[in-house]
């Protein structure tokens, strides 16, 4: 009889397998209402942070766009240079829908950059805490609690009222405040990955060291880690737009948020409440919609939590 010899499947190549993840993983994310909803919006909020400034009707810090005589313009209104102003003008005259852009994209552009600085200051501070331990340890999360046990707003205050508004100062200041958050994460789950064999037997083989904190104990620190960053995003576009607001954040030469709001929370009490409302709602939306992706990717890297 004829030995019949199974042929040996082709090796699967480590990007088809890469692929095949990430399009198991998005299917699975997409697969919650909540989660697609959040998402469409989060994406078409960053969409029009990228190319608002080129459909809105106005540049509205440009002076030489805006009027004085369109102040204070209702919803709906047209101006005297014809434009119609869908959500209104503000007491300089400024188109509301143009500055909510222009203000949305600075206040995300704030909170990216100082979310993403912090997140990679906190990570390569908690891996080194987590694997050395030790002396570096104890002084790293010593610097830790005290910076976490200070709450994020009185923290920044007391960091922009030193600096003085700017947005360099802004960032600098939600860098300062966030990085121990992702700091500490990461040296909890560098304390259990160092525990387990796969690293010692790294160590034992004489690896390099960056090589055993990059490829062995990053990767698994990044699923919980991922999670707090976009929770943070979230709240960093708060925390801007709150100094904004108390007009210790961004210059009032530059768009904001909370900027906005200030200039409308006085023109509430004489009935002009589109200055202040729909700046509220675009910033309550963005947080809202973030918080919405990170519940998802919580409940996917979460094996304890419903799928």
């Amino acid at each position: 009889m004829t030995d019949h010899v199974q042929p040996t499947p082709a090796p699967i190549s480590p990007s088809a397998v890469a692929d095949r993840t990430i399009w198991n993983f998005a299917r699975r994310f997409l697969a919650s209402t909540q989660a697609r909803i959040g998402f469409g919006l989060l994406v078409l909020l960053l969409f029009l942070c990228l190319i608002g400034p080129g459909i809105v009707p106005q540049d509205p810090y440009d002076l030489t766009q805006v009027s004085f005589m369109d102040s204070r313009l209702a919803p709906g209104s047209v101006s005297s240079g014809g434009y119609r102003h869908w959500l209104g003008t503000d007491a300089q005259g400024r188109d509301m829908l143009s500055a909510i852009v222009y203000g949305l994209r600075l206040s995300v552009f704030v909170a990216l950059t100082a979310t993403t600085t912090a997140f990679a200051i906190g990570t390569v501070i908690g891996l080194l805490s987590g694997f050395y331990g030790g002396a570096l340890d104890t002084v790293i999360m010593r610097i830790a609690d005290t910076q976490i046990s200070i709450p994020p707003l009185l923290s920044a205050l007391v960091l922009m009222a030193t600096a003085g508004p700017g947005v360099g100062n802004l960032i600098l200041s939600i860098i300062v405040v966030y990085w121990a958050y992702f700091a500490r994460l990461v040296r909890a789950s560098a304390l259990v990955e160092r525990r387990k064999e796969y690293v010692d037997a790294a160590i034992c083989l004489a690896l390099p060291t960056r090589r055993i904190l990059l490829r062995h104990l990053l990767v698994n620190c990044l699923t919980p880690v991922t999670v707090l960053f976009t929770i943070l995003i979230a709240r960093a576009v708060l925390l801007e737009s709150t100094l904004s607001f108390l007009g210790i954040g961004v210059p009032v030469t530059q768009p904001s948020l909370g900027l906005l709001i200030s200039n409308g929370f006085g023109e509430m009490m004489s009935g002009r409440y589109w200055i202040a409302l729909f700046p509220g709602l675009v910033l309550v939306l963005f947080t809202f919609v973030v918080n919405l992706v990170g519940d998802r990717l919580r409940e996917l890297f979460n094996p304890k939590l419903p799928d």
